[in-house]
């Protein structure tokens, strides 16, 4: 059974240490092309959209960073625990 609950402040932190780990190669590419440190991108990440857990069976298995812009959702992030992602 999966289930969707807003992040709570350590939540916040597991996830952007999750995209630090995983996401790197590609969203530090991203955020020099922006001029957006981690530390901005930290605040950004804390004030814009929500962040929610994604729970399967009882158990955290990620994140998900969405924010709604008029009429258009933007889905900025989803990160799974990386025993839970499907390896080449």
């Amino acid at each position: 059974m999966l289930r969707f609950e807003p992040a709570d402040e350590k939540q916040y932190s597991e996830f952007l240490h999750l995209m630090m780990n995983f996401a790197s190669d590609y969203l530090e590419d991203a955020m020099k092309l922006m001029h957006v440190s981690w530390e901005r991108f930290n605040y950004l990440f804390r004030t814009f959209g929500e962040v929610y857990g994604i729970y399967a069976d009882g158990e955290l298995a990620g994140f998900y960073w969405i924010e709604k812009r008029q009429n258009v959702l933007h889905l900025h992030a989803l990160v799974l625990r990386e025993e839970l992602r499907i390896s080449d």
